[in-house]
């Protein structure tokens, strides 16, 4: 699976959704400016809070 900043690129070059990247089950069209950056900013918050959670596990795994 591609990062968001890869997924986001991708769509702008394509002329697609990144919804249709994804999951293919939208308009192939691509989405209004505004919610390209709605889908983006969501994937880049998520990537950041996995981050969070898996530097936080390996700390508690070390602790174990």
């Amino acid at each position: 699976m591609p990062s968001s900043e890869v997924l986001y690129r991708l769509s702008k070059a394509l002329e697609v959704s990144m919804e249709w990247l994804i999951s293919g089950e939208t308009s192939r069209t691509k989405d209004p400016a505004p919610q390209d950056n709605h889908w983006r900013d969501r994937a880049l918050k998520s990537e950041e809070k996995l981050k969070m959670l898996k530097s936080a596990m390996q700390g508690w795994l070390k602790k174990i």
